[in-house]
């Protein structure tokens, strides 16, 4: 019987305050994508995409919320490292 990895999802200080600014209907989009993220390295969803110039990295769209991670498909780990407003995001 093959054991899966244990999943692991860290957020940084910074993503993790601003976590609460988001609603109650996009945090629990930003909980069930990073749990299929973490389960599945090939999970697909809409308004993922890879982020340019960081190894691992993607962003999910949650409205006009930013979310930044970084995942390690061998590890089951997935790290927020940015939760922004749109306008904020990518500087």
């Amino acid at each position: 019987m093959a054991r899966t990895p244990p999943l692991a999802v860290t957020f940084r200080k910074s993503a993790f305050f601003n976590a609460r600014n988001l609603s109650a209907a996009h945090k629990r989009t930003l909980q069930e994508v990073l749990k299929g993220i973490a389960q599945d390295p090939k999970y697909r969803h809409n308004n993922l995409k890879p982020l340019r110039g960081v190894k691992n990295g993607f962003r999910l769209q949650l409205g006009d919320w930013r979310v930044s991670f970084v995942r390690d498909a061998e590890g089951g780990t997935v790290d927020v490292f940015e939760i922004q407003p749109r306008g904020k995001a990518y500087r």
